[in-house]
């Protein structure tokens, strides 16, 4: 066994064990989160290149939990069609691929945070993994840091 060797994971096998974790690429996102032709070409290249397995970076599970204004945005079915994308563009070259589901948390200084608040995180993270599901991503990665 070594680093090229397949790898079976649940209902897929990873061709070999390289995993390319998710780096946010603020640098080549549209101003309105929606995937562009410039991020599809990236994840088709690294899809092409070999990769075992990729992780989509940081996308948001609501427009108020943006780390930054061009981040990636899963809140609306509006971002199926384009996130749609990076699955199949990952799939046509049998890499499966999952997508990084976020929130950055609260900007402002709070001592407590209401119930109802969380509450409603957890409701946008349960609806952005249904929205994973219909792109056709082969599963999820919480990204659990803020």
């Amino acid at each position: 066994m070594n680093l090229f060797s397949p790898l079976k994971v649940k209902n897929f096998t990873l061709k070999n064990r390289i995993v390319l974790p998710p780096m946010v690429r603020f640098s080549i996102l549209s101003n309105n989160s929606f995937v562009n032709d410039d991020l599809l070409s990236y994840y088709e290249k690294l899809a092409k290149d070999g990769n075992g397995l990729i992780i989509v970076e940081a996308t948001c599970v609501a427009s108020d939990g943006k780390l930054r204004d061009n981040q990636l945005g899963i809140w609306k079915d509006k971002f199926i069609p384009g996130l749609s994308q990076i699955a199949e563009v990952c799939h046509k070259y049998d890499v499966p691929v999952i997508l990084q589901l976020h929130h950055a948390g609260f900007k402002e200084n709070l001592n407590e945070i209401p119930t109802e608040q969380i509450d409603d995180i957890l409701d946008k993270f349960v609806e952005a993994f249904h929205r994973t599901k219909l792109c056709g991503f082969d599963g999820i990665e919480i990204h659990g840091a803020h």
